[in-house]
């Protein structure tokens, strides 16, 4: 893959990412989702549990379901359902899915910070990938150093990985000193074909075998499977290319095909319009009867010829 495939530069902002529909407040169901976190000890301390009640979420007034089933799946990268229940196109249910979640006291500050972070999201993401893929031999420190490179990674660009929509919840919950307060859960929903994810991937494994922030031991590592992300990204993008290049032909074709299909309608048209010309032309003459009305003679004229 060229390096000049890959576009450099943050490209997020919050003010082109869409806004989902969000229900109102007001007339709040009886129903609610109950999580009651249980008694935990932690250093032979009591933790006391704590209740949280969702008194309200998108689209509720209309019937949905507090906690839909595709929610929990998408959180873990799994978009088959949520893929299903909007109607989206098949070729979705193979991409790569990231969840970007953020709380806040209100739902606009709860959706700009989960539409702002789903870049550390993504960073996170392809940290994960590159200690499965690659890492299988490094340590649980040297991994955490992976992760910490990733979450620093700045000339990315999200372009090609979608807002696929979102989804809020209004918690009703006690803070840390028991004062009751209400939080929206906001999650913003992106998703990315497999070129585009591995392009992307490709420029986090470059940025870490170049990072001085590594050890050499890690980067020796890294370096001996590095080429499996970067062959696989190559060859991914090479299909992509020839599947771009394919389409561009078929349009090609097709908008050839339509041009001679409207040309061949014009010369019909002229062709018919002519012959009706003709028809015209070459009809026989057809004599037209004039009516006339008889009319009271002069007197001086009929004097004149009952005189002759």
């Amino acid at each position: 893959m060229k390096k000049s495939q890959v576009v450099l530069g943050v490209a997020l902002t919050t003010a082109a990412l869409a806004l989902t529909s969000c229900g109102s407040t007001q007339n709040v169901s009886t129903e609610v989702s109950k999580d009651i976190r249980a008694t935990a000890s932690e250093n032979n301390t009591s933790i006391a549990a704590r209740k949280t009640e969702i008194i309200d979420w998108q689209d509720r007034t209309i019937g949905a379901k507090v906690n839909p089933e595709w929610l929990l799946g998408i959180t873990r990268g799994n978009g088959n359902m949520y893929v299903q229940m909007y109607g989206l196109s098949n070729e979705y249910a193979n991409h790569k899915w990231f969840v970007s979640s953020a709380q806040n006291r209100t739902l606009a500050n709860a959706e700009t910070i989960a539409q702002t972070e789903i870049y550390y999201n993504l960073a996170a993401e392809m940290a994960n990938t590159i200690n499965a893929t690659v890492g299988t031999n490094l340590t649980n420190g040297q991994k955490d150093a992976i992760r910490t490179i990733c979450s620093k990674v700045n000339n990315v660009t999200l372009t090609g990985v979608g807002n696929r929509g979102s989804y809020w919840q209004l918690e009703r919950t006690a803070d840390e000193y028991g004062n009751i307060v209400n939080l929206y859960n906001y999650y913003a929903i992106y998703s990315c074909d497999s070129a585009t994810y591995n392009m992307l991937l490709n420029v986090y494994m470059i940025d870490l075998l170049k990072s001085k922030d590594l050890d050499e031991a890690t980067v020796n590592v890294l370096k001996q499977n590095a080429q499996q992300i970067l062959n696989n990204a190559q060859k991914i993008d090479e299909q992509h290319q020839l599947a771009k290049e394919r389409e561009w032909k078929a349009q090609l074709v097709h908008e050839q095909t339509q041009r001679i299909m409207a040309h061949e309608e014009t010369n019909r048209q002229v062709a018919a319009s002519a012959a009706e010309a003709a028809k015209g032309l070459t009809q026989p003459f057809q004599s037209v009867n004039v009516k006339t009305t008889d009319a009271p003679m002069d007197p001086a004229l009929a004097a004149l010829i009952g005189a002759m």
